[in-house]
C-alpha cells in the first residue's frame, strides 16, 4: 500500500470537468443548423414533387433584366443605321410611261454591289426580300473605250452588250437626271435617279438653330 501524500494534490486553473455548465448552441451554429434543415426539406420536396418541383423552380428563376441579346434567333435587330440609305438608290419616272417595258425594267430600288472603274456598282432589288434580284445593274464606265462609252449605264451586266439607259456624267455618284432612255434616244426629263436618303428626307434634315431671345428693353431714366 502506497504511503499517503503529505501535501494535497493541486488543481488546475479553472473549473473542474464535473462543474462545467451544460453546452448551449451559439447563434451561428443555430443558423447553420436551421439552414441545413431547410436544405434537407427542400431536397425532400424536390424528390417527392418530381417534375412539378423542377418546373416550379424554373418558373421562379429570375429572368434577365436586359432581355434577349440583339440579333438572337427570332429577335429584331432594331433600326438600321442612317448610312444604310446613302448606299441605295431609287429609280422612278414622273411621266405616265409605266407601261413601257424599259421603264418597268429600270424603275425600282437599287443596292450597292461591288465597284467598277472607281465607282460603286448597284443592282436592282427584288420586289420582296425572298425574291432573287433581277439582272439589272447601274454602273460606271470610264473612257478607255472612247468618250462615247464613258459615263453611267443601266445594263444587264457590267460592260455587257445589253444596255438600256446612259448618262454622260462622270460624277462619283449616279446623276439625278440627264438620262438617255433608251441609250440611243433623247434625254428623258421625267426619269430620275435619287438616293434612298434623299427620298426619306435624311440628307436635307438638319437641326434647326435655337432662336436667340431678344434683349429686354429697359425703361428710360427720368
Amino acid at each position: 500500500r502506497a504511503p499517503a501524500r503529505s501535501t494535497p494534490r493541486r488543481r488546475r486553473c479553472g473549473r473542474s470537468r464535473r462543474h462545467r455548465p451544460p453546452w448551449r448552441p451559439s447563434p451561428s451554429s443555430s443558423a447553420a443548423a436551421a439552414g441545413g434543415t431547410s436544405a434537407v426539406a427542400a431536397a425532400t420536396r424536390l424528390l417527392v414533387g418530381g417534375g412539378q418541383a423542377i418546373a416550379s423552380s424554373t418558373a421562379l428563376a429570375p429572368q434577365s433584366a436586359t432581355g434577349p441579346r440583339p440579333g438572337a434567333r427570332g429577335q429584331a435587330m432594331g433600326p438600321r443605321p442612317r448610312h444604310w440609305a446613302s448606299r441605295r438608290y431609287v429609280v422612278y419616272s414622273e411621266a405616265d410611261d409605266g407601261d413601257e417595258p424599259i421603264i418597268r425594267t429600270l424603275t425600282g430600288e437599287f443596292f450597292e454591289k461591288g465597284s467598277n472603274h472607281g465607282r460603286p456598282v448597284y443592282q436592282k432589288a427584288g420586289a420582296t426580300p425572298a425574291e432573287k434580284p433581277p439582272e439589272v445593274l447601274l454602273y460606271f464606265w470610264d473612257d478607255r473605250d472612247g468618250a462615247d462609252f464613258a459615263g453611267w449605264w443601266f445594263g444587264k451586266s457590267v460592260g455587257g452588250d445589253e444596255v438600256w439607259a446612259q448618262s454622260a456624267s462622270r460624277d462619283m455618284k449616279p446623276p439625278t437626271s440627264s438620262w438617255k432612255v433608251p441609250c440611243t434616244g433623247q434625254e428623258r426629263s421625267t426619269f430620275f435617279v435619287i438616293s434612298k436618303a434623299e427620298q426619306l428626307g435624311e440628307a436635307s434634315a438638319k437641326p434647326a438653330k435655337a432662336a436667340v431671345p431678344a434683349k429686354a428693353a429697359w425703361p428710360a431714366k427720368a
